[in-house]
């Protein structure tokens, strides 16, 4: 989870049975890139990120 203030942790969202949310696909250069926009996606949407890494199809 990245914090609005760019703090970083390894929790997760809470288990609950309503989630109000969407996400965000970025192709970046790096793990810390990744962590600097999901730092200022928290900032402007007032509300911690989880951040997941995948891979490119290798197909393409």
């Amino acid at each position: 989870m990245v914090a609005p203030d760019g703090t970083v942790t390894t929790e997760t969202y809470p288990q609950t049975k309503e989630f109000d949310g969407g996400f965000c696909v970025l192709r970046l250069p790096s793990r810390e890139a990744a962590i600097l926009w999901a730092g200022k996606i928290a900032k402007a949407c007032r509300c911690s990120q989880e951040l997941r890494e995948f891979g490119d199809d290798p197909e393409s």
